[in-house]
Protein backbone atom coordinates (compact mmCIF):
# COMPACT_ATOMS: atom_id res chain seq x y z
CA UNK A 1 0.00 0.00 0.00
CA UNK A 2 1.38 3.29 -1.08
CA UNK A 3 1.60 6.26 1.91
CA UNK A 4 -0.74 8.15 0.01
CA UNK A 5 -3.26 5.81 0.43
CA UNK A 6 -2.22 5.03 4.32
CA UNK A 7 -2.71 8.63 4.69
CA UNK A 8 -5.50 9.34 3.15
CA UNK A 9 -8.40 8.61 5.99
CA UNK A 10 -6.05 10.70 8.36
CA UNK A 11 -5.95 13.06 6.60
CA UNK A 12 -9.78 13.47 5.64
CA UNK A 13 -10.56 13.32 9.38
CA UNK A 14 -8.05 16.05 9.64
CA UNK A 15 -9.21 18.29 7.27
CA UNK A 16 -12.90 17.73 7.89
CA UNK A 17 -12.09 18.97 11.58
CA UNK A 18 -10.03 22.13 10.20
CA UNK A 19 -13.27 22.72 7.81
CA UNK A 20 -15.43 24.63 10.26
CA UNK A 21 -13.22 27.94 10.26
CA UNK A 22 -14.33 30.86 7.43
CA UNK A 23 -11.28 31.18 6.13
CA UNK A 24 -9.83 29.09 3.60
CA UNK A 25 -6.14 28.84 4.45
CA UNK A 26 -6.93 27.46 7.84
CA UNK A 27 -9.20 24.78 6.16
CA UNK A 28 -6.15 23.47 4.08
CA UNK A 29 -3.82 23.26 7.39
CA UNK A 30 -2.52 26.90 7.50
CA UNK A 31 -2.14 29.28 10.43
CA UNK A 32 -4.08 32.15 8.41
CA UNK A 33 -3.94 33.47 4.79
CA UNK A 34 -0.78 36.14 5.46
CA UNK A 35 1.25 32.68 6.48
CA UNK A 36 -0.08 30.82 3.58
CA UNK A 37 1.12 33.75 1.14
CA UNK A 38 4.28 34.10 2.67
CA UNK A 39 4.69 30.36 1.31
CA UNK A 40 3.08 30.83 -1.95
CA UNK A 41 5.88 34.10 -2.13
CA UNK A 42 8.65 31.40 -1.62
CA UNK A 43 7.44 28.91 -4.00
CA UNK A 44 7.16 31.71 -6.65
CA UNK A 45 10.38 33.38 -5.74
CA UNK A 46 12.66 31.55 -8.99
CA UNK A 47 10.63 31.78 -11.87
CA UNK A 48 9.75 34.27 -14.50
CA UNK A 49 6.09 32.89 -15.80
CA UNK A 50 4.95 33.41 -19.49
CA UNK A 51 2.40 33.40 -21.74
CA UNK A 52 0.68 29.94 -22.20
CA UNK A 53 2.85 28.41 -19.42
CA UNK A 54 0.74 24.97 -17.36
CA UNK A 55 1.18 24.86 -13.66
CA UNK A 56 0.64 22.07 -11.51
CA UNK A 57 -0.58 22.60 -8.30
CA UNK A 58 0.15 19.21 -6.35
CA UNK A 59 -1.72 18.85 -3.17
CA UNK A 60 -4.09 21.59 -3.94
CA UNK A 61 -6.49 22.17 -1.37
CA UNK A 62 -9.05 24.64 -2.26
CA UNK A 63 -6.84 26.06 -5.00
CA UNK A 64 -5.83 29.15 -2.88
CA UNK A 65 -2.35 28.99 -5.29
CA UNK A 66 -4.29 29.84 -8.45
CA UNK A 67 -5.86 32.99 -6.87
CA UNK A 68 -2.55 34.06 -5.97
CA UNK A 69 -0.84 33.76 -8.78
CA UNK A 70 -3.95 35.33 -10.82
CA UNK A 71 -3.29 37.82 -8.33
CA UNK A 72 0.27 38.56 -8.79
CA UNK A 73 0.38 37.86 -12.53
CA UNK A 74 -2.16 39.69 -13.91
CA UNK A 75 -1.17 39.58 -17.43
CA UNK A 76 0.02 36.57 -17.56
CA UNK A 77 -2.53 33.88 -19.11
CA UNK A 78 -1.66 30.46 -17.73
CA UNK A 79 -3.48 26.83 -17.73
CA UNK A 80 -4.00 25.92 -13.81
CA UNK A 81 -4.33 22.39 -12.65
CA UNK A 82 -4.97 21.12 -9.01
CA UNK A 83 -4.82 17.93 -7.74
CA UNK A 84 -5.44 16.63 -4.46
CA UNK A 85 -6.21 13.34 -3.00
CA UNK A 86 -9.28 14.56 -0.86
CA UNK A 87 -12.36 14.53 -2.97
CA UNK A 88 -13.98 16.99 -0.70
CA UNK A 89 -11.20 19.62 -1.53
CA UNK A 90 -11.68 19.14 -5.49
CA UNK A 91 -15.52 19.47 -5.16
CA UNK A 92 -14.85 22.70 -3.32
CA UNK A 93 -12.18 24.13 -5.46
CA UNK A 94 -14.09 22.97 -9.01
CA UNK A 95 -17.09 25.22 -7.16
CA UNK A 96 -15.07 27.84 -6.29
CA UNK A 97 -13.25 28.11 -9.69
CA UNK A 98 -16.34 27.44 -11.97
CA UNK A 99 -15.90 29.28 -14.76
CA UNK A 100 -12.09 30.46 -14.90
CA UNK A 101 -9.30 28.45 -16.63
CA UNK A 102 -8.13 26.57 -13.27
CA UNK A 103 -8.83 22.72 -13.82
CA UNK A 104 -9.26 20.61 -10.51
CA UNK A 105 -8.42 17.00 -10.08
CA UNK A 106 -8.65 14.06 -7.71
CA UNK A 107 -6.35 11.32 -7.55
CA UNK A 108 -5.89 8.23 -5.45
CA UNK A 109 -2.07 7.90 -6.53
CA UNK A 110 0.65 10.84 -7.26
CA UNK A 111 1.72 9.42 -10.59
CA UNK A 112 -1.48 10.15 -11.89
CA UNK A 113 -0.37 13.91 -12.43
CA UNK A 114 0.02 14.71 -15.97
CA UNK A 115 3.42 16.64 -17.08
CA UNK A 116 3.27 20.81 -16.90
CA UNK A 117 5.86 23.35 -17.22
CA UNK A 118 5.87 24.03 -13.50
CA UNK A 119 5.15 21.90 -10.56
CA UNK A 120 4.32 23.61 -6.91
CA UNK A 121 3.75 21.16 -3.99
CA UNK A 122 3.02 23.51 -0.60
CA UNK A 123 2.69 22.07 2.46
CA UNK A 124 2.22 18.48 1.12
CA UNK A 125 5.35 17.05 3.13
CA UNK A 126 4.45 18.60 6.75
CA UNK A 127 1.66 15.86 7.94
CA UNK A 128 2.99 12.63 8.08
CA UNK A 129 0.57 11.23 10.55
CA UNK A 130 1.94 8.31 11.60
CA UNK A 131 4.09 7.16 9.19
CA UNK A 132 7.94 7.20 10.72
CA UNK A 133 10.43 9.46 9.57
CA UNK A 134 12.75 7.21 7.39
CA UNK A 135 9.25 6.21 5.33
CA UNK A 136 8.44 9.75 4.90
CA UNK A 137 11.60 10.77 3.47
CA UNK A 138 11.48 8.50 1.31
CA UNK A 139 8.20 9.45 0.61
CA UNK A 140 9.47 13.07 -0.11
CA UNK A 141 12.51 12.11 -2.20
CA UNK A 142 9.87 9.84 -4.66
CA UNK A 143 7.84 12.65 -4.98
CA UNK A 144 10.19 14.97 -5.70
CA UNK A 145 11.98 13.16 -8.68
CA UNK A 146 8.26 12.26 -9.86
CA UNK A 147 7.79 16.14 -10.14
CA UNK A 148 11.14 16.94 -11.31
CA UNK A 149 10.46 13.89 -14.26
CA UNK A 150 6.73 15.47 -14.86
CA UNK A 151 8.56 19.21 -15.25
CA UNK A 152 9.51 20.79 -18.43
CA UNK A 153 10.63 24.34 -16.63
CA UNK A 154 11.05 23.75 -13.03
CA UNK A 155 9.59 22.78 -9.37
CA UNK A 156 8.92 24.48 -5.87
CA UNK A 157 7.99 22.74 -2.63
CA UNK A 158 8.08 23.39 0.77
CA UNK A 159 9.36 21.66 4.20
CA UNK A 160 9.18 22.20 7.84
CA UNK A 161 12.43 22.93 8.89
CA UNK A 162 14.36 20.64 11.47
CA UNK A 163 15.47 24.08 13.06
CA UNK A 164 12.08 24.67 14.63
CA UNK A 165 12.31 24.87 18.02
CA UNK A 166 12.17 21.59 19.81
CA UNK A 167 9.09 22.92 22.41
CA UNK A 168 6.96 23.62 19.60
CA UNK A 169 7.39 20.49 17.48
CA UNK A 170 4.37 18.06 17.08
CA UNK A 171 4.43 14.46 16.46
CA UNK A 172 2.16 14.44 13.83
CA UNK A 173 4.64 16.64 11.55
CA UNK A 174 7.86 15.95 9.87
CA UNK A 175 10.18 18.56 10.44
CA UNK A 176 12.84 18.39 7.36
CA UNK A 177 16.86 18.44 7.70
CA UNK A 178 16.99 21.65 4.79
CA UNK A 179 20.61 20.69 3.74
CA UNK A 180 19.84 16.72 3.50
CA UNK A 181 17.15 17.41 1.06
CA UNK A 182 19.06 20.40 -1.15
CA UNK A 183 21.85 17.85 -1.34
CA UNK A 184 19.43 14.80 -2.89
CA UNK A 185 17.83 17.46 -5.18
CA UNK A 186 21.59 18.66 -6.21
CA UNK A 187 23.48 15.40 -6.63
CA UNK A 188 19.80 13.69 -8.17
CA UNK A 189 17.96 15.95 -9.85
CA UNK A 190 19.46 19.09 -11.44
CA UNK A 191 22.49 21.59 -11.06
CA UNK A 192 20.49 24.21 -10.28
CA UNK A 193 19.04 24.47 -7.17
CA UNK A 194 17.81 27.02 -4.78
CA UNK A 195 16.90 26.87 -0.90
CA UNK A 196 15.63 29.62 0.56
CA UNK A 197 15.12 29.84 4.49
CA UNK A 198 15.29 33.10 4.89
CA UNK A 199 12.02 33.97 5.74
CA UNK A 200 9.87 34.40 8.78
CA UNK A 201 7.90 30.71 8.73
CA UNK A 202 9.41 27.42 10.10
CA UNK A 203 10.17 26.01 7.27
CA UNK A 204 12.43 26.44 3.96
CA UNK A 205 11.63 26.40 0.51
CA UNK A 206 13.14 24.59 -2.82
CA UNK A 207 13.46 25.32 -6.34
CA UNK A 208 14.21 23.76 -9.31
CA UNK A 209 14.93 25.55 -12.72
CA UNK A 210 15.44 23.52 -15.99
Amino acid sequence: MSIVKKIESEHNQYYVQKSISEDDAIKVGWKNKHSQHIRFAQLLRSFNFEDNDTIIDLGCGLGDLYSYILEKYPNIHFNYIGYDVIPEMIERANLKYKGTRAKFIQIDELSEIDSADYIFGSGIFNLKHSINDNEWLNYIKNTVTLMANKSQKGISFNCLTSFSDIEYQKQELYYANPMLIFEFCKVNLSKNVALYHDYEEFDFTISINK
